[in-house]
């Protein structure tokens, strides 16, 4: 148009709700933009193309793509030129940014679920160790750290049932207590009492035969269970060997 080149855009002008009123031949709006310099990058922007042009030859710079402008007749109106860039990097760079958003985005998601598993980790050793300790505690003399008067009686039970059938074994149960312990409590405090049952522990411990079961029941009175061979005086040296663990005396 003119001697430049355009774009030309005819559109028949219409009722836009009843085409009953349309009575003769439409009129035609009539639309030329030239391929001036924001047409050009307004399409270069939209084909992601650099430095859109519009010449009247073919360049012959290597740097530069060029594509021809054919008429309605076939004949050359000119070159659309563009310049030349690996195939993709355009669309790379506008990429780069999401690509890094995305992972930045996945390793904030792998880092929130281990640390989400972490922290489950932790709690679910934690729900653990609390559920050991009160089973311990409900089964444990809190002073002493023996069985309870409940896990001695488990104990016992157990025995009984290891022992059926093998009449060469028997269950011995020894109960024993401190003599005048009322009276330490009463003289010396209770801490002092305290103290004498812990040492009473300690002092019973070492002394055991593998396999025995040494529980408090409660105040000063303690319980031992063994599983022996039928012996005649087995139970007599038991009778010994606690009494003598009581030979010595205690520094309170």
């Amino acid at each position: 148009f003119d001697g430049h080149p355009a774009e030309l855009t005819i559109a028949s002008i219409l009722p836009d709700t009843d085409y009953s009123l349309l009575k003769r031949t439409p009129n035609h709006l009539v639309a030329i933009r030239f391929f001036d310099r924001a047409f050009l990058n307004e399409m270069g922007q939209s084909l992601l193309l650099e430095q859109m042009e519009a010449r009247g030859s073919a360049t012959a710079r290597t740097d530069r793509n060029a594509l021809p402008l054919v008429g309605s007749s076939g004949e050359n109106l000119g070159w659309f030129e563009w310049k030349s860039v690996p195939r993709g990097s355009a669309v790379q760079a506008r990429m780069r940014p999401i690509v890094i958003a995305l992972i930045c985005f996945l390793l904030a998601l792998l880092f929130s679920g281990w640390a989400v598993a972490r922290m489950l980790l932790a709690t679910l050793a934690q729900l653990r160790a609390r559920e050991a300790q009160a089973i311990h505690e409900a089964k444990h003399d809190a002073m002493t750290g023996l069985p309870n008067r409940a896990s001695f009686a488990d104990q016992v039970e157990q025995a009984l049932k290891q022992i059926a059938g093998t009449p060469d074994r028997v269950v011995v149960i020894a109960l024993c207590d401190l003599d005048h312990f009322k009276v330490i409590n009463d003289t010396l405090g209770h801490d002092a009492g305290d103290e004498l049952i812990r040492q009473v522990a300690r002092r019973c411990l070492p002394r055991l035969a593998e396999g025995d079961v040494l529980a408090r029941l409660g105040g000063d009175e303690f319980a031992l269970l063994r599983v022996a061979p039928v012996e005649a005086d087995g139970i007599k040296r038991l009778g010994r060997e606690l009494q003598g663990i009581f030979a010595a005396p205690f520094a309170l």
